[in-house]
């Protein structure tokens, strides 16, 4: 399965070990992240790592091994189409949107609101992938 993962996720498995830690980790689910990513994290990175206390820089260092990062350059050919996909309801999800589209991904994994509005890209919960996990599916 390949899985587009929002920044949301991200910075909820940095803050505590937690579910969805667990499923970032999991090991036969591919994720990817826009380089985008890592400028929410570094713009959030006090904050995060004032909740995840001394675990933070660990962490942070297992769970960027697990994501595959890709660079902008990889998915800005399908930036128009996602601008009309979601740029008028969260313009901060189109490059998530557009990564997912250029990947041919199963989905975005977001607890964002905003995001699940759309009706183009499939958007996974945790306990959607929970239960995938749980069911053998992947």
């Amino acid at each position: 399965m390949k899985l587009v993962v929002d920044a949301n996720v991200v910075m909820a498995a940095l803050v505590k070990p937690s579910i969805t830690r667990e499923v970032l980790l999991y090991p036969y689910i591919d994720y990817y992240s826009p380089s985008y990513l890592l400028e929410e994290i570094k713009d959030h990175e006090g904050e995060i790592a004032t909740k995840a206390g001394k675990g933070y820089k660990e962490a942070l260092k297992t769970i960027m091994k697990k994501l595959i990062i890709v660079r902008y350059d990889s998915y800005k050919e399908r930036m128009a189409e996602a601008k009309k996909i979601i740029g008028n309801i969260d313009k901060d999800d189109v490059q998530y949107i557009a990564l997912s589209l250029a990947l041919d991904a199963d989905g975005i994994w977001s607890y964002d609101g905003g995001i699940k509005k759309q009706n183009v890209v499939e958007v996974f919960s945790t306990g959607a992938l929970i239960s995938l996990i749980r069911s053998g599916i992947v």
